[in-house]
């Protein structure tokens, strides 16, 4: 199987089954500028055809800004801790371009996603943000990028860890993550910040309570419920 299909057609098949999206990236971090681009990322249900038979891909890709994957391999990357998928479950009312109402269930258990796997997915793309900003230090502005999103992520990862909330527009640490990310901050002072909070981190990390994944009889009650709930919708069933 492919992982997205990246044709004009595919993307408005899936765009128009989609259940679940939203502006991503920058803006529903709170970090946007006049200069940033409109990023988009969310969950498609497929037809009862593709979904039971033989579908040949996974999501689709429209250009760079448009990420769409099918409720499946949605929910894998959600097992799997990614952060990347799991912030949009939490994204500020004014980020959701597009909630259908099949879509509850997941906006209902969002905090069972909130497990070690995604701890620890978090730490490792910290420590490779933090490393790739290392080694680029001479390229700006991408390495001020780099270590932007390992502080942001380690400010995520850290207040989950000390309050259990998971608060994907940070407005208390906004303004030093969009200092390091446009360069008032001095990158020295951005990878400081970032390797002492990994330290943080991994002590934290030592003695928490979250589960260690998501149960699969959830993931699997939340596919199948939306799945036959949009049919239903569709008048497909």
């Amino acid at each position: 199987m492919s992982s997205s299909n990246n044709s004009k057609e595919a993307y408005e098949k899936a765009l128009d089954r989609t259940v679940y999206a939203v502006r991503s990236g920058s803006f529903m971090y709170g970090l946007d500028t006049p200069q940033s681009d409109e990023d988009f990322l969310g969950t498609y249900v497929d037809s009862p055809e593709d979904t039971l038979g033989l579908s040949e891909y996974a999501g689709v890709r429209y250009g760079d800004d448009l990420v769409l994957k099918r409720l499946d391999e949605f929910v894998r990357h959600l097992e799997n801790g990614s952060h990347f998928w799991v912030e949009p479950l939490f994204a500020p009312p004014d980020a959701v371009s597009v909630n259908h109402p099949s879509f509850r269930a997941f906006l209902d258990h969002k905090r069972s996603f909130l497990t070690l796997a995604l701890v620890d997915k978090s730490l490792g793309f910290i420590k490779g943000m933090v490393r790739r900003g290392q080694d680029e230090a001479d390229a700006m502005p991408r390495a001020q990028k780099q270590i932007a999103h390992a502080v942001r992520v380690s400010y995520l990862t850290l207040r989950l860890l000390e309050t259990g909330e998971f608060l994907v527009r940070d407005v208390e640490n906004r303004a030093e993550i969009l200092g390091i990310k446009e360069g008032t901050v001095p990158l020295a002072d951005g990878l400081a910040r970032a390797d002492s909070m990994m330290s943080q981190l991994e002590a934290l990390r030592e003695s928490c309570a979250l589960p260690l994944v998501v149960g699969r009889d959830l993931l699997n009650h939340l596919v199948t419920e939306t799945t036959l709930q949009y049919w239903t919708a569709r008048g497909e069933l």
